[in-house]
C-alpha cells in the first residue's frame, strides 16, 4: 500500500479530526423576545418534561423556557427543513465554526497542531471559518493535503442554531416570572449530513492509506445519530477508523444522544484511550448529582463498565477525570481550563485575558485534599486501584461572550497535551 502524498508540515503534532463539522448560527436571547414567542403557546415553566425533538417553533420556545429556568443546556434535532427555515426567521444571526470536530480541529490549529479533518460539506462559506492551519484531504490522482478554502466548493450548508441566554436575565410568561440562574445554551439542529456521520470521500481515501505523522485521532458527532440508525452507522464508521484508532492517541467526545441506551451501545463497541462529556450527557448514563464527588463516582462507574482509560467530564466550574496518570492529566487539564477560559471571554484563544478561578471548583479541590488527595498544580488528584481521580478548577470570565464551544476547546488543549506524550 502506497503512503498518501501528505508531507507533514512540520507541525507537531498531526491529528485526524471526524466526523461533525457545520456551521453553527448564534444567537444571544433577551428575556423581551422570549416573552415575545412564548405568548402565543401554553406553558408551565415548572413542567418537567420537554419535547424529545423540534417539530414546531412552539417546541423550540418550551425547550427554551424550561432550559433557560434551570441554568441547563441541551440539543434538540429538527424534525423536518421547514421548521428549519422558521426558526432561521426568528432572529437576526452569527454565524460561526460549529461541530465538536471543526471547534476542535481550530483550537488544535491554534496551539500548533496540524488537524485533518473530515468536513461533510466544505462550502466557502464553511472553509473561510477554520484556521489557517487546518487541512483537509483531497483526491486527484491520489490523495493529498490542502486548505478548507482550496478545497471548497459550492453545496449544502449546514445549520445548527445556537441560542444562548445569560446568567440573570429575567423571563416573563404567562405561566409568570422567572431569572435564570447562569448563563447556557441550546442548540435546535436540522443536518441531514451529520444526522449520518458523512464521510467525505477525500477524507475516507485518506484512512485507507498510511501516515505515520498522525499522533492521534479524535472522534466526535455520534449524537446526531437517529436512533433507528446507530448500531449500522456506528459500526461501519468505527470499522473505517479501527486500525487508526488501535495505533494512536484516541479519544471521542460525547454529546447529547437521542436515548441513553445509544450512548451506551456505543461504549460497548467502541476501543479508544479516552472519552469526554458534559454533566449533562454524564446523567444520561449514569446517575449523578451535580457535586464533585458525585461526578467522580459515576465517571468511574464508566471507567470500570466500559475498561476506559480516561473519562473526563468537564462542568462549567470544574473539571474531574479518572485518569492513568494525574500528574500528566492536572497539567492537560490545566490547559484545556485556561483555553476554555480565554474562548468564553473573548471568543478567541489567542487573546492573554485575566480571569477568575471559579470558587466551586477551588472547593472542590479543596474537598480532595481534605479526603487524602495529593496538590499538582491548581489541581489535586488521588490514587485509587490502578487510576487516579483527577480535579481541577475552571477559569470563569465574569462577562462571557460565547457559551459555545468550551468543553470543545477544554478537550482539544487537554488532547494536544496528552497526544504529543502518547507512545503507542
Amino acid at each position: 500500500m502506497e503512503p498518501a502524498n501528505t508531507e507533514s508540515s512540520g507541525s507537531d503534532p498531526r491529528v485526524l479530526c471526524a466526523f461533525n463539522v457545520n456551521m453553527d448560527c448564534v444567537h444571544t436571547i433577551t428575556g423581551d423576545e422570549i416573552k415575545r414567542l412564548s405568548q402565543c403557546i401554553e406553558f408551565a415553566v415548572e413542567n418537567s418534561e420537554i419535547p424529545s425533538t423540534i417539530s414546531s417553533v412552539d417546541d423550540l420556545i418550551i425547550s427554551i423556557l424550561y432550559h433557560m429556568r434551570r441554568g441547563t443546556g441541551g440539543e434538540l434535532l429538527i424534525n423536518n427543513e421547514n421548521v428549519s427555515d422558521e426558526i432561521a426567521s426568528l432572529f437576526p444571526w452569527e454565524t460561526r465554526m460549529g461541530g465538536n470536530a471543526g471547534n476542535i480541529a481550530n483550537v488544535l490549529a491554534a496551539l500548533g497542531a496540524e488537524p485533518v479533518v473530515n468536513v461533510p460539506s466544505l462550502t466557502p462559506r464553511q472553509a473561510s471559518l477554520f484556521h489557517p492551519a487546518v487541512r483537509v484531504p483531497v483526491t486527484d490522482g491520489g490523495v493529498s493535503l490542502t486548505s478548507p478554502f482550496d478545497a471548497s466548493e459550492e453545496g449544502q450548508e449546514l445549520r445548527h442554531f445556537v441560542i444562548q441566554y445569560r446568567g440573570g436575565e429575567r423571563i416573563d410568561t404567562p405561566s409568570g416570572r422567572f431569572t435564570a440562574p447562569r448563563e447556557n445554551r441550546i442548540i435546535a439542529t436540522f443536518d441531514p449530513l451529520n444526522r449520518v456521520m458523512h464521510l467525505n470521500p477525500s477524507f475516507r481515501a485518506f484512512l485507507e492509506k498510511p501516515d505515520p505523522d498522525v499522533r492521534g485521532v479524535i472522534l466526535s458527532g455520534f449524537h446526531l445519530v437517529p436512533c433507528e440508525l446507530h448500531r449500522e452507522i456506528f459500526e461501519e464508521r468505527l470499522r473505517s477508523m479501527s486500525e487508526w484508532l488501535a495505533t494512536r492517541y484516541s479519544h471521542a467526545e460525547m454529546g447529547g444522544f437521542e436515548r441513553p441506551e445509544i450512548m451506551r451501545y456505543l461504549l460497548e463497541i467502541m476501543e479508544v484511550e479516552s472519552i469526554g462529556m458534559n454533566e449533562d450527557e454524564l446523567s444520561m448514563l449514569v446517575d449523578s448529582g451535580d457535586d464533585w464527588e458525585a461526578i467522580a463516582g459515576a465517571a468511574e462507574q464508566i471507567h470500570d463498565e466500559f475498561d476506559i482509560p480516561r473519562v473526563c467530564v468537564h462542568t462549567r466550574e470544574f473539571t474531574v477525570s479518572i485518569s492513568p496518570d494525574p500528574r500528566k492529566e492536572i497539567a492537560a487539564l490545566g490547559l484545556g481550563a485556561e483555553i476554555a477560559g480565554r474562548f468564553a471571554a473573548t471568543g478567541c484563544i489567542e487573546k492573554d485575558v485575566k480571569l477568575g478561578l471559579s470558587d466551586d471548583g477551588k472547593r472542590a479541590v479543596d474537598d480532595l485534599l481534605r479526603l487524602g488527595g495529593m496538590r499538582a498544580g491548581l489541581g489535586a488528584f488521588k490514587e485509587r486501584d490502578g487510576f487516579s481521580v483527577c480535579v481541577h478548577p475552571s477559569f470563569i470570565s465574569p462577562e462571557p461572550v460565547t457559551t459555545v464551544g468550551l468543553g470543545d476547546a477544554l478537550t482539544a488543549a487537554t488532547f494536544y497535551m496528552l497526544v504529543t506524550s502518547f507512545i503507542p
